[in-house]
C-alpha cells in the first residue's frame, strides 16, 4: 500500500520524472493532497497516517530521492521502523527532526547517521 501522497511521486517516477526539490514525509498526519498547477513547481508531501503499518507500506518511489522526515513530537519506536524502512530502499540523503523533542537527524550513504540533540546544548 502506497501512503497518501506517494501515489503521486509514483506516478511521477514510472513516467522517469522526478522531483527537484526533496521529498517531506509526515509521520501520523494526513495533511491536504497538493493542489497541481501545470505552471508552478511540485512539492510532494507523503503522508504516514496514524493507523498505518509502517511494514505494510510501499516507500519505494523514494528511492534516489532527498527525502525530509518530520517526525513529530518524540522520538518514538514508530518513527525508528520508518526511518529504517525508508534508509533500506537507499534514498540519495535523508533529514529530518522531532521539533518538539528538538532532536534533528540525518543519514547520507557517505555519512550514516548522525544525530544532534538541541537540548543538550
Amino acid at each position: 500500500m502506497l501512503p497518501k501522497g506517494a501515489d503521486l511521486l509514483a506516478d511521477i517516477r514510472r513516467q522517469g520524472y522526478r522531483p527537484s526539490d526533496p521529498v517531506w514525509v509526515f509521520i501520523d498526519a494526513d495533511r491536504p493532497r497538493p493542489t497541481i498547477y501545470c505552471d508552478m513547481p511540485l512539492e510532494i508531501e507523503v503522508c504516514i497516517r496514524p493507523d498505518a503499518s509502517i511494514a505494510s507500506l510501499e516507500l519505494w518511489p523514494l528511492a534516489g530521492l532527498d527525502v525530509v522526515v518530520h517526525g513529530g513530537n518524540a522520538v518514538t519506536d514508530r518513527l525508528r521502523e520508518l526511518l529504517r524502512a525508508i534508509v533500506a530502499i537507499h534514498p540519495s540523503f535523508l533529514m529530518g527532526a522531532c521539533p518538539a523533542a528538538g532532536f534533528l537527524f540525518s543519514w547520507s550513504p557517505a555519512l550514516n547517521w548522525q544525530f544532534d540533540d538541541l537540548n543538550d546544548e
